[in-house]
């Protein structure tokens, strides 16, 4: 059997027996689908929820995406004619952003990718849009994309009119673009002058990790992460108390440095710090995301909401298809995770899969579909 056939005959299996929620004002969303792509074809949209499942059983898409966007006409082309009303604000982090150090191939993931992934997309709520933006748990919506990450989507209608440069502006806050050490650490006549630990954003953010690794950290940790010598990190050390309580008063001042010292500090703690997100997904107001509860096409999980990112397990969870036993043949040799069962698959030997694990493979070209 051709790979193509096996997934298209168990999605349509699964849409014949599922139903797809409608996302929010469904009517307003402009729809996108592929197969060779994630988006072949786009401009389409469903005046409800029975339309969508209907397209879904009889079309079977491997992909099916929606607009964070809203439309007077979504059907319209080219986008000028589909009236823009507005667009939830959007963040995408994906495993491929990150510098991890793995050993497969770049279309699958293993624990130490999707573990960074998964820590970013933390330190992004917990650290930023909580904090920083005001925003509630409730607020953010937060959906494994099907493969490689996680998408926050965020609909509240004071985000719908944001421009493409507010949102930018979101981005520059959250990435630490732009941040100038100079404008923070500066001279003002004899005195060296910074930031508290209890000021608002960026300074007051370093300023606490400074704190912090000054009052916790040794020589050989404050070095490394604040960029100076283990001679000037003992420095410190040694007026510790009058370094942390100057600092604590915004005076930088109490040990005899250069002020291009803190300054590097600052930039490098802001580099360890930020939110690494997808940038172009942000700012794109006509972006198409992965629809929430439709089967991806790539890997066969279901792009789920998350309710909870610490108990999120990306191979177990997002499992939905059969356990019937489908015959492939190995492609490769390597071990397989699904809802804690080791598959250990051979290269050129037969094999019998669950459903939901011969899906995995077959769409990751390690096993072909035999019979």
């Amino acid at each position: 059997m051709e790979k193509i056939e096996f997934i298209r005959d168990t999605l349509r299996k699964y849409y014949d027996s599922h139903t797809v929620p409608a996302p929010p004002s469904i009517e307003r969303r402009e729809f996108g689908a592929g197969n060779d792509k994630k988006i072949d074809w786009r401009h389409m949209s469903f005046p409800a929820e029975q339309q969508l499942n209907a397209y879904l059983r009889s079309e079977t898409p491997l992909y099916i995406s929606y607009s964070a966007g809203y439309y007077e006409f979504p059907e319209g082309r080219p986008m000028p004619k589909k009236n823009w009303l507005g667009a939830d604000l959007v963040f995408d982090l994906d495993a491929d952003e990150y510098e991890v150090d793995c050993s497969h191939s770049k279309d699958l993931v293993c624990d130490k990718c999707m573990n960074r992934v998964k820590e970013e997309c933390i330190k992004l709520i917990e650290e930023f849009l909580i904090p920083d933006f005001g925003f509630a748990h409730d607020d953010l919506h937060v959906v494994f994309s099907g493969n490689r990450g996680y998408h926050i989507h965020i609909r509240r209608e004071d985000v719908h009119g944001l421009s493409q440069n507010a949102r930018k502006e979101i981005l520059d806050f959250i990435t630490a673009s732009g941040l100038k050490p100079a404008r923070h650490i500066r001279r003002r006549g004899k005195h060296l002058l910074g930031p508290r630990p209890d000021d608002w954003g960026w300074p007051g953010r370093i300023t606490r990790a400074i704190v912090d690794e000054i009052g916790t950290g040794n020589e050989k940790s404050i070095a490394r992460r604040m960029g100076m010598s283990t001679s000037t990190a003992k420095k410190i050390l040694a007026k510790k108390g009058l370094v942390l309580g100057g600092i604590g008063q915004g005076d930088w001042d109490q040990v005899n440095l250069d002020p291009k010292t803190w300054r590097r500090a600052f930039g490098l703690l802001a580099i360890e710090m930020n939110a690494e997100v997808d940038k172009g997904v942000t700012m794109d107001v006509s972006r198409l995301m992965r629809l929430p509860n439709s089967i991806h096409g790539g890997t066969g999980f279901i792009a789920c909401e998350v309710p909870s990112l610490d108990k999120f397990v990306y191979y177990n969870d997002p499992v939905v298809l059969g356990d019937g036993d489908v015959r492939c043949i190995a492609r490769a040799t390597m071990d397989v995770v699904l809802k804690d069962k080791v598959f250990e698959l051979e290269e050129e030997k037969q094999l019998a899969l669950p459903e939901y694990a011969a899906f995995y493979c077959a769409a990751k070209g390690l096993v072909s579909i035999w019979g």
